[in-house]
């Protein structure tokens, strides 16, 4: 059905566009949150995606790999958001009404994942979060399945410390 799509928007169907745009928004704002920490520039990034993927997504050969593609050109994105910052974003916090409807817990999985570095984040987003498989996130970061797992495990692991430290605190 995705394949579908995409080739239907391949050939300017602005429905079919619309479609895969909304099928794919959950899994592109958790990977922009995910390293902009900022909901306006999460939004700002998702814009830019939307519109190259509308100006590009012609060219792609492989639908099956649209997914990928978009969340590869999210990231750089987002990338030129941070660049053209040139600061690291503040930690943000929840309003206190989001953390009722989320429970404690989410919450305090949210604030650990804030802590880790980008790279820790975004892996551990786009596997556990975005439920995308290591080939996928190896293909969309350009680098190798190993190197994916690698980075799953240590961020594993420093998301375990960084998660105890925090309750031991308490």
């Amino acid at each position: 059905m995705t394949d579908q799509l995409v080739r239907r928007a391949q050939r300017g169907d602005k429905d079919a566009f619309v479609a895969l745009m909304e099928q794919y928004k959950a899994a592109l704002y958790r990977a922009a949150r995910a390293i902009l920490h900022s909901d306006e520039d999460a939004a700002d990034a998702i814009q830019e995606t939307v519109l190259e993927a509308w100006r590009s997504l012609p060219k792609l050969e492989a639908p099956r790999y649209c997914k990928t593609w978009l969340t590869r050109v999210l990231i750089y994105n987002c990338y030129d958001i941070l660049r053209r910052k040139k600061r690291e974003t503040p930690v943000e916090f929840l309003p206190e009404q989001a953390a009722e409807e989320q429970g404690e817990e989410a919450m305090d999985v949210k604030r650990t994942l804030q802590k880790l570095s980008q790279n820790d984040r975004l892996v551990l987003t786009l596997f556990y979060l975005n439920d995308m498989p290591v080939k996928q996130i190896a293909r969309t970061l350009d680098v190798s399945e190993n190197t994916v797992r690698t980075r799953l495990t240590r961020g594993r692991a420093r998301f375990r410390e960084a998660y105890l430290r925090k309750e031991n605190e308490v």
